[in-house]
């Protein structure tokens, strides 16, 4: 899997099912092959599509996002706040 665009199938299938059900769970396997792929800028760039196209608070994927990718705490803004 490429993240060359967020836009490909397989990253916008993992941005709806955040969407639709606030976790990662289904899309595990994906993360084990590509995790230590992406650059710090594509983490970046899809921590970045799925705050702004899943539709849920980032307190509902945040902590998950971040045990897949534990080095984009660092890289990544402060959690919003509701």
């Amino acid at each position: 899997m490429s993240i060359n665009t967020i836009k490909d199938p397989q990253w916008q299938e993992i941005i709806r099912y955040v969407g639709k059900h606030g976790e990662f769970s289904f899309v595990h396997d994906k993360f084990d092959r590509i995790t230590s792929t992406l650059s710090d800028e594509q983490v970046v760039a899809f921590y970045q599509a799925i705050l702004e196209g899943s539709g849920r608070h980032e307190e509902e994927w945040r902590d998950e996002f971040l045990s897949l990718f534990p080095a984009a705490e660092v890289l990544i803004p402060d959690p919003l706040t509701y």
